[in-house]
């Protein structure tokens, strides 16, 4: 069966296909780190996470610097020679960030690495050309956003994450070293750059080009959330970083297992913003209050309906459910898990009072919003550890960290968007029922 056919048997909502999209990119995702295990050498597997580390973090940087203010300022209510000059805009300068990673190769060399670390060699060399190629699938799956093309931006991610797969699954057959998978990588972009440019779906006119239009706006707007993008992965994995300073490697992978599993909680929640974000910007732009009150309570109590069940599932069989994932040798971290599925409760609240404020165009008190819920975070795992608490005691701090970012949020947002708790739940069961029925 084909993705279009999936997508027309899931439904053509933007939501539907945004949580297809996110549910297929981990499903790949898992499959390919599963098949990498086995492919490479424990050593060459821990170079390879490494560059993936440094690779996912530019590209995180790069999408945080350009990603939300294409959403943000491409909208269909402004005039075609304006929404050339942001596509011009947008892929210069995401030339130009690309071009950054120049200082990778300079420091490998002078650094004197290549003598050190001579296994990186091609990375190292590489790195800059590779930023460049996948510039052209990011910049398409940014817009794609913009216009709530998510099929398209299902097919994109499709080519990037199926062609890797595939070239993966052959080193079950053949032996792989470091670089060949490396080149499997650079090789799984370029087929999706072809792709992209053989769909129209971007030009290389927006890449190589001086235009000057809308370069300061989208700075402007980009270096606040590029900002909170970055403190959102530090937050994330401030408690990972604080554990294995104060502890060690066993704390860290029986703390690691109830993460992992709660990413399948927000994972929904992740698809349902992706969706509704450039909706609410376009509401904002046209002025919309009412729209935006209704949008948000249909998003947010979707998002509840889903989440929460699977949160109090979660909750009751957290035991069974480590057991299952990890092994038996993991059940001391169902406490753990327990207590991530109370502040998965939050997660909703929390994502959506963030997207709302970018939307109405506050993206530095998003930033502050996600600083001081770092700050909390560190400080508070800081204590706790310190004053020689469990583990459970750093996964209660968690909980007080996102309750900070919705009080925080909903007091940015108030007087644009109030908290209807109720009333949201009420329209998310109606849509989610809406949604059952019409598949009958």
């Amino acid at each position: 069966m084909g993705i279009g056919n999936i997508i027309r048997k899931v439904g053509a909502s933007s939501r539907s296909v945004s949580f297809l999209n996110s549910f297929f990119s981990a499903l790949v995702g898992l499959s390919t780190f599963m098949l990498l295990t086995r492919v490479l050498s424990k050593s060459n597997f821990g170079a390879w996470a490494f560059f993936i580390s440094v690779f996912t973090m530019f590209d995180m940087l790069r999408s945080g610097m350009l990603g939300s203010a294409t959403v943000k300022f491409y909208t269909e209510k402004i005039p075609k020679l304006e929404l050339r000059q942001i596509e011009r805009s947008v892929g210069q300068l995401g030339a130009k960030i690309s071009a950054f990673t120049l200082i990778i190769p300079v420091l490998y060399f002078l650094l004197g690495l290549d003598k050190t670390y001579p296994h990186y060699y091609l990375i190292a060399i590489a790195f800059m050309p590779l930023s460049f190629i996948s510039l052209v699938p990011s910049v398409a799956i940014w817009f794609c956003q913009a216009k709530q093309g998510f099929k398209q931006m299902l097919y994109v991610r499709a080519v990037i994450q199926l062609s890797f797969l595939v070239f993966v699954f052959a080193g079950l057959f053949w032996e792989y070293s470091l670089n060949m998978v490396f080149m499997g990588y650079v090789m799984s972009w370029l087929i999706a750059t072809l792709f992209v440019l053989f769909a129209s779906l971007v030009k290389l006119s927006w890449v190589f080009n001086t235009e000057k239009a809308y370069r300061k706006k989208l700075l402007a707007y980009g270096k606040f959330t590029m900002t909170t993008l970055l403190g959102s992965n530090m937050l994330k994995n401030s408690d990972t970083y604080l554990i294995m300073g104060f502890l060690n490697e066993v704390s860290v992978a029986r703390y690691s297992v109830p993460d992992r599993i709660l990413g399948f909680i927000d994972m929904p929640i992740r698809a349902f913003t992706t969706a509704d974000f450039p909706r609410f910007v376009a509401l904002v732009n046209q002025k919309l209050s009412a729209e935006l009150q209704a949008g948000f309570n249909k998003g947010l109590g979707l998002a509840i309906v889903v989440v929460w069940p699977i949160a109090l599932f979660v909750f009751i069989g957290a035991e069974e459910l480590v057991a299952h994932i990890a092994g038996p040798n993991y059940r001391n971290s169902s406490l753990i898990l327990r207590i991530f599925a109370i502040y998965g409760l939050l997660l909703p609240l929390d994502r959506y009072t963030g997207i709302t404020i970018d939307a109405l165009g506050f993206p530095k008190m998003n930033m502050l919003k996600v600083m001081s819920m770092l700050v909390l975070n560190v400080v508070g795992d800081a204590v706790v550890l310190t004053l020689g608490y469990a583990l459970e005691a750093v996964a209660v701090v968690s909980v007080a960290t996102y309750s900070l970012g919705v009080v925080f949020g909903f007091i940015v947002i108030r007087r644009h968007v109030k908290l209807q708790i109720v009333k949201s739940v009420a329209v998310g069961f109606q849509l989610l029922f809406l949604k059952i029925t019409s598949k009958n």
